[in-house]
């Protein structure tokens, strides 16, 4: 049985339970909860150690045949490119399409602090490197910079180093196979984040009024899915069916919407690079980190959607031009932090851009933080489409090619 086949049988599942479960089912005991957690737990189980060797490795490779710089600076400028259109035409849909107003409503704080870009490189250059391999787990930057170092050392000398080249090979085959296993039976932990969501948004006492907001980061997270970047995609490389493409995308995208974590689907994403769309494993390993990091336009693009609506909610004025250009300019400057939470991108972009907007506006998230859930997801399912779509542009542009014939639907 197919992988995206076995996650929608899960995630339906989940869905007539959230339905059906009495309301008090999720949060009186917290079982559900824990278990959802658990969950998220286990998909991002083998991906930090995945990451590190196979970064490693393919940092070596790609820096004996002096491309590394390139696939690099090809990523940067897809994913940039990506992540600012994303952001500026989500505001845009927002603005001309969004019906009426949101009411603001009283919401206990909550204590939820935005990434800043100082602490952020001081975790990444730590007083101890060891450090990074103790680390929560929820950034993912300090042990990929790390790996990218430890690459290009062993380029030093080769004959003594390649060992160890070995050994990191043997390791990143080995977590590979240890994530492909893990990644059969994600459709169990579906069932549960499903269940979870549902119960989740069955709080909402007037979930009516959120329907604007969701609808359109909804319906245009679709649209820039599975109609703009396959029609990319069908132009620029040279008007190939991208049908296999879109399949590829089933399954990360669904564990990512329900779980709201692009780590959770970090191992789908790089499984099916591979053995769908035969994207070569030195380019997905070196893309894949960079991406689930930086750039991501997809919860930045959904945190932008939300400010409008707040700022519509506090305001009677309509937003000026000016307004427009520091939102889209804010976000796409807070997609380059968002890393740092690769399960709650969405809302802490929302808190940051309140934050830095001010007039009284800085609590203004909470206006959206009873369907944070589902908005979360949203962000998370754009965010893991468009780092497939960046990584194949620059496997694309870079001529990397693997014979079809190797592919296969999983």
């Amino acid at each position: 049985m197919k992988i995206w086949f076995k996650m929608c049988i899960g995630a339906v599942i989940g869905l007539v339970c959230g339905l059906y479960l009495p309301a008090s089912f999720g949060s009186s005991s917290g079982f559900l909860e824990f278990l959802s957690g658990l969950a998220v737990r286990v998909g991002r189980y083998a991906v930090l150690p995945l990451v590190l060797f196979s970064l490693i490795v393919s940092v070596y490779e790609l820096c004996l045949e002096r491309r590394l710089f390139r696939v690099y600076l090809r990523v940067i400028f897809y994913a940039a490119l990506t992540s600012l259109g994303v952001i500026t035409f989500g505001v845009l849909c927002a603005l001309f399409f969004m019906p009426g107003r949101v009411s603001i409503s009283i919401e206990n704080q909550v204590a939820l602090a935005a990434p800043r870009a100082g602490e952020l490189l001081l975790r990444v250059f730590p007083q101890n490197l060891f450090t990074v391999f103790t680390d929560s787990g929820d950034f993912l930057l300090p042990l990929a910079v790390f790996a990218v170092f430890f690459g290009l050392c062993l380029t030093y000398d080769r004959r003594i180093f390649r060992p160890l080249v070995e050994i990191a090979g043997s390791l990143s085959l080995l977590f590979y196979r240890m994530s492909s296993f893990i990644t059969e039976f994600l459709f169990i932990g579906c069932a549960v984040l499903s269940a979870f969501l549902v119960l989740e948004l069955r709080k909402v006492t007037d979930l009516g009024q959120f329907a604007g907001p969701f609808l359109v980061c909804a319906l245009f997270s679709l649209a820039a899915s599975f109609v703009v970047f396959p029609l990319i995609l069908y132009f620029l490389k040279g008007k190939k069916k991208p049908l296999r493409w879109m399949y590829a995308q089933l399954a990360p995208a669904l564990g990512a919407f329900l779980s709201g974590d692009v780590y959770f689907s970090l191992g789908l994403l790089v499984r099916h690079g591979k053995e769908v769309l035969g994207v070569p494993w030195k380019v997905s390993a070196v893309a894949s980190p960079f991406l689930a990091v930086f750039f991501r336009g997809g919860s930045a693009m959904v945190s932008a959607v939300s400010f409008v609506v707040v700022l519509r909610a506090y305001s009677s004025l309509e937003i000026g031009f000016l307004q427009v250009l520091w939102i889209i300019a804010q976000s796409f400057g807070i997609s380059l932090l968002l890393g740092a939470v690769p399960g709650a991108g969405s809302l802490v972009g929302l808190a940051a851009l309140s934050a830095l907007y001010g007039k009284g506006m800085e609590e203004a998230f909470l206006i959206i933080r009873p369907v944070s859930v589902m908005l979360v997801g949203i962000g998370a399912f754009l965010d893991i489409v468009s780092a497939s779509f960046v990584t194949c542009l620059a496997a694309d542009a870079m001529k990397f090619s693997e014979d079809e014939g190797r592919r296969e639907f999983i």
